[in-house]
């Protein structure tokens, strides 16, 4: 639950609240937005997306 809070405070904090897309994690700190997940497999193993809705 602590990595969608982080995102969502994320989101609310850069402007990205009702933009869709993803926040992408790594060990709990935000690495960036993406508008759709492209390309999993480039990134490290333990990264986590988050949509909008909360879902990983």
């Amino acid at each position: 639950m602590k990595l969608i809070a982080v995102a969502r405070r994320w989101r609310e904090e850069n402007g990205y609240v009702g933009r869709g897309g993803v926040i992408v994690l790594f060990e709990g700190d935000v690495q960036s937005w993406f508008n759709t997940l492209r390309n999993p497999e480039h990134w490290q193993p333990g990264c986590v997306a988050i949509d909008e809705d909360g879902r990983s």
